[in-house]
């Protein structure tokens, strides 16, 4: 490849890709609806929890057990970008576009599944130009000398050119099917649900009725006192 060429690929993807911004909170709880609330990580007895901050407390979240959290950077990658940027990343980056799918604070499941991917479209991508080449070749050999071509050498052109057929029709279609992937599973989550995350509002914590039966309550105690009227307790 040309480096001319490189450098027009490189250009075409910071045009079509929106630089996303850095995520002001470390979760995101997306509630009823379409509004969302901002979450912090804060240091608890040691350990670093997911805490939702209201006007005069706040609560704790678990995201193991919570399906209305997910990670702020997902939230602001697909919030800044579309389904067709997704579906061009996907083309030149070799993957599935795995990254704008939610996997429930699974990185792994996506890197995984990225990989799977770009060995599937790098291996029938090689396939497909090592299948052209070896037709070419065929064909070279074929149109040196048509009179005089031998069966054999006719046999094998033809055998080469439906390699490379079967070959580019079965890159087409491994590109074509994760394509449609990263578009259709833009902003939704692992089983399909789509999480609505371009349209929702920023709302405060205070409005939300309640979280969720995970929520871990800050403990707060009071006591009272009762005076008579000749000052005793």
């Amino acid at each position: 490849m040309k480096p001319s060429y490189a450098l027009i690929i490189v250009l075409i993807f910071f045009v079509f890709l929106k630089t996303v911004e850095a995520a002001p909170s470390d979760a995101i709880y997306l509630r009823d609806g379409d509004g969302f609330s901002a979450v912090e990580k804060v240091d608890y007895e040691g350990e670093t929890r997911l805490y939702i901050r209201t006007m005069k407390s706040g609560v704790f979240l678990d995201e193991r057990h919570s399906n209305n959290l997910i990670e702020a950077a997902y939230f602001y990658r697909v919030r800044e970008s579309s389904p067709r940027s997704a579906a061009f990343s996907s083309l030149l980056m070799f993957d599935a576009g795995a990254d704008y799918v939610w996997f429930r604070w699974k990185p792994e499941q996506a890197a995984r599944l990225n990989s799977q991917a770009r060995i599937w479209k790098l291996a029938t991508l090689a396939v497909t130009a090592l299948s052209y080449y070896a037709a070419s070749r065929s064909a070279a050999d074929v149109a040196r000398n048509p009179y005089t071509t031998s069966s054999s050498t006719q046999k094998r052109f033809e055998l080469m050119r439906n390699i490379y057929y079967a070959s580019a029709a079965t890159t087409l279609g491994v590109y074509s099917y994760f394509t449609y992937r990263a578009y259709s599973g833009f902003g939704h989550d692992v089983e399909g649900n789509d999480l609505r995350i371009q349209q929702r509002q920023e709302l405060p914590a205070d409005t939300i009725p309640a979280l969720n039966e995970n929520v871990s309550r800050p403990f707060h105690f009071s006591f009272t006192a009762r005076f008579d009227m000749g000052g005793d307790l």
